[in-house]
């Protein structure tokens, strides 16, 4: 047994070591002989261009707005629509009323994209995507959407295994999606970008269990009704579950002219998505069965039509879809190849005639990388970083074109905002290793905690960063 100079085995000198570094990241005992690791590892510099991160008053707690930040490492953005964020918070109150959840009240969130679907996260962010929110009918839907999410809290859920699932899981699809994104900035195929986005998403945002997903439906139907609402709405919403599923099972079969690594993220997708489909089904005849059990005699209150319609009327609020409108025609368009870049690059870029979006910057990223445009790619990521609610991707994607130009300064001033931002995520650590090495700073504590991560597939990143 080798050991070292005091006496100790390597082994356990290493072991030790790996319990200090948890411990500092886990915000536990303090002291370990390198010092608070977070400090150390992340880069002293200044933000970049001077530039913070920007934080919008959204009437969130200080809790709800840790989730904004781990809906943005997943490469989520949020909309601009004050009004109409207001009008769904309205909504949840109604339900929250009645629910008696414990600790800080949850807050929804507009996210600016269309595809169907709503999150909740452990601190109690929802999030909505304005597609959703267009999709619906009534307000009694909408009711029954959070009503659902609001049930997941309310049920703890997130204290159970399905939170293990939902934080560190984006590296489940993340080889796929850096093969499909590149860092190089060749052109790229739009639609194999987006089908490694949503495998991404679906990594770290995952679905519920079955069992979690009944226990929700039965409880939200519960509180809609009890808050006032008509029923009726959460089985008409699970039907619009099932069509948008429908929906993007076509898109993702219609890819027939992809390349291996597309073949493997649709396979992925396929696969996922038939799930969900199932599920859905089943979750409708269920609802169906618990209303005829449990609330026969329910009261059937007329469905609120008219309240939703005015809250999507509101003039802020109509010019902002307008615009959206636009740019998830476009979105939609080239994920199943049908756009021209061009065309859809001029569409995009007349929609942030009404200011700067981080949604529609990104969207323009990828699309210039597809015409093969590097510097105006560069550009939207300049332009999306500098609003202050850019997605985790920017940050990294800067970083990492800093590095690979020799800019080792700017380098570690986004990989500093970033570590900030997104408390320290491990996918930086073999670039964070590159530009500290560059510095000469010393290394020890990046190299622990990426051993300590068990991915091998990072660490063999992180001992060939060691080598550049």
């Amino acid at each position: 047994m080798q050991m070292n100079a005091r006496g100790m085995p390597r082994w356990l000198v290493l072991l030790s070591a790996l319990a200090w570094a948890g411990q500092s990241l886990a915000g536990g005992k303090q002291g370990d002989p390198f010092g608070e690791l977070k400090n150390f590892f992340s880069t002293i510099a200044p933000a970049a261009g001077g530039r913070a991160d920007k934080h919008e008053d959204h009437g969130e707690t200080a809790e709800t707005s840790k989730d904004v930040h781990l809906w943005r490492y997943g490469d989520r953005t949020l909309a601009d629509m004050p009004e109409l964020e207001a009008y769904v918070n309205g909504v949840a109150g109604r339900i929250l009323a009645v629910a008696g959840v414990e600790g800080a009240s949850p807050h929804v969130y507009v996210a600016p994209d269309h595809e169907f679907g709503a999150f909740t996260l452990p601190k109690g962010g929802i999030f909505v995507s304005l597609g959703t929110l267009l999709a619906l009918d009534n307000e009694d839907e909408l009711a029954a959407l959070l009503g659902h999410e609001i049930a997941h809290i309310k049920l703890g859920h997130h204290e159970k295994d399905a939170l293990q699932q939902l934080t560190g899981t984006l590296l489940k699809f993340g080889g796929l999606y850096l093969q499909s994104r590149g860092t190089d900035w060749a052109a790229r195929d739009y639609r194999k970008v987006s089908m490694a986005s949503w495998a991404a998403q679906k990594a770290l945002f995952p679905a519920w269990s079955r069992e979690q997903e009944d226990a929700a439906d039965a409880l939200g139907t519960d509180l809609m009704i009890e808050a006032g609402y008509n029923a009726t709405a959460m089985v008409t919403l699970l039907k619009k579950v099932r069509l948008a599923t429908e929906a993007k099972q076509q898109v993702v079969a219609g890819q027939t002219s992809l390349d291996q690594l597309g073949k493997a993220l649709a396979s992925s997708l396929e696969k996922e998505l038939s799930r969900e489909h199932a599920t859905a089904v089943e979750r409708q005849k269920a609802v169906r069965q618990y209303l005829k059990e449990k609330h026969r005699k329910r009261p059937r209150p007329p469905l609120a039509k008219l309240a939703l319609r005015q809250a999507l009327e509101h003039p802020a609020t109509a010019r902002r879809i307008a615009i959206y409108h636009q740019v998830h025609e476009t979105a939609i368009g080239m994920a199943g190849g049908e756009t021209d870049p061009a065309r859809a690059l001029q569409t995009l870029q007349q929609a942030l005639a009404g200011g700067e979006d981080p949604y529609v910057r990104m969207l323009m990223f990828n699309l210039q990388l597809a015409v093969n445009d590097g510097a105006a790619a560069m550009d939207s990521l300049l332009q999306a970083h500098g609003t202050g609610r850019a997605p985790f991707s920017t940050y990294r994607m800067l970083a990492e074109q800093a590095a690979a130009s020799g800019d080792y300064a700017a380098a570690d001033r986004y990989l500093a905002e970033a570590n900030r931002i997104f408390d320290y995520p491990k996918e930086l650590l073999p670039l964070s290793i590159q530009v500290n090495k560059a510095f000469k700073r010393f290394l020890a504590p990046l190299q622990l905690r990426c051993l300590a991560t068990a991915d091998q597939a990072l660490i063999a990143r992180c001992n060939q960063a060691m080598q550049m």
